[in-house]
């Protein structure tokens, strides 16, 4: 069998997820045994390597760099190749690839599209800025020869908008579960003395979908109910989390987890005993499944994304809902005995996403282009 070549790139602004996808799908295709796969994968990594800025001279070096050096550095790097599978927004240079190497075959991953959701959905609201290179960039979509996006919800959104004629396949990004099994059996919210005990809570900070500041609320009515908190905060850091945390008056019980290994990461849903997942809006929500792949608890916001992920197995809470009713309403759920059953049965159900799984998938998508 005769092996094809793809290229797994991840350009411009160095984001650990983007970074991870790519890593993991190279690893686990490259590791699929030769009877189900003649591809070989490569990743290639063209980070944008400055700290962010709202100057006006950092952003006339970002469009240089974006459009003008990278094209440039690419120039030669993809001979070779039978497939380039873009897994962030370098897709923007997609039109020059297509022009640049006509019989490589290109593939873009789409992970969300959440300027167009709140920019258009929800009547242009001021909250997020549609801008023309965004809407250049996923224009240039056209020209790909597949699109994979993350979930069935942005895939959706996506074809509201576009009315592209090529090919679109909806594949998850994987996840790799823990290995450990008894995080279900140390967690307090399955011992009968529980609001006598500490609870550890995470969260994933972020731009505004995030939610950040109704997730604090949350943990805040929680904090009642035990005899202490302890807070996670996973992310890339952000100004108003801080401030979160000081009107809160969690400044001396919040842990920052940045920049985490897989073995960090591994270490921070074991120490959780409930992740807070609030947002307004998600591509997929890989924390949401990472922790159900490893029994922990979430308390979630009710959009489309996050029934899709856990198949309607799992209680989900309105986003319009009072912080402290979502508290009662969840603290008196976990007393019933279909607390500890639906979050097993979406245990298993998270296994769908795991990467040994998914990487299937990709191959299946990237043998329909060749």
């Amino acid at each position: 069998m005769v092996e094809k070549k793809i290229l797994l790139l991840v350009g411009i602004e160095k984001r650990y997820s983007m970074d991870l996808y790519a890593t993991e799908l190279a690893k686990f295709g490259n590791n699929l045994s030769n009877i189900e796969n003649n591809f070989v994968f490569d990743v290639c990594k063209l980070h944008f390597n400055f700290n962010r800025s709202n100057s006006k001279l950092y952003k006339i070096y970002f469009y240089f760099y974006k459009y003008l050096i990278i094209p440039f550095k690419l120039s030669k790097l993809f001979e070779g190749y039978h497939i380039v599978h873009i897994v962030d927004q370098t897709y923007a240079f997609i039109l020059l690839f297509r022009f640049l190497f006509p019989n490589i075959k290109f593939i873009v991953t789409v992970h969300d599209l959440i300027p167009f959701y709140f920019g258009f959905i929800e009547n242009n609201s001021d909250e997020v800025n549609v801008t023309l290179p965004y809407r250049i960039s996923i224009s240039s979509l056209r020209f790909s020869d597949e699109i994979i996006f993350p979930s069935h919800f942005t895939k959706s959104i996506f074809d509201s908008k576009f009315k592209f004629e090529i090919r679109k396949n909806v594949v998850a990004h994987g996840v790799q579960s823990g290995e450990r099994s008894d995080k279900i059996i140390s967690n307090p919210f399955f011992r009968f003395n529980r609001y006598e005990d500490s609870i550890t809570v995470s969260l994933v900070e972020g731009e505004f979908y995030k939610n950040s500041s109704k997730c604090f609320e949350i943990i805040f009515y929680l904090s009642h109910k035990f005899r202490s908190v302890k807070i996670n905060v996973m992310g890339r850091g952000s100004i108003n989390t801080h401030s979160l945390v000081e009107k809160y008056g969690f400044t001396d019980v919040v842990t920052y987890k940045y920049d985490m290994s897989k073995s960090e990461i591994d270490d921070f849903y074991y120490s959780t005993d409930l992740f807070i997942f609030f947002s307004k809006m998600e591509g997929l929500g890989q924390p949401f499944i990472e922790s159900l792949s490893r029994c922990v608890p979430v308390l979630a916001s009710d959009i489309p994304v996050f029934r899709e992920i856990t198949n309607h197995l799992y209680p989900l809470y309105p986003l319009n809902m009072k912080s402290s009713d979502i508290v009662k309403s969840f603290l008196d759920y976990s007393l019933t005995d279909s607390f500890k059953k639906n979050l097993i049965e979406s245990h298993h159900y998270s296994k769908k996403f795991q990467w040994n799984s998914v990487i299937k998938d990709f191959i299946k998508v990237y043998r329909g282009v060749i």
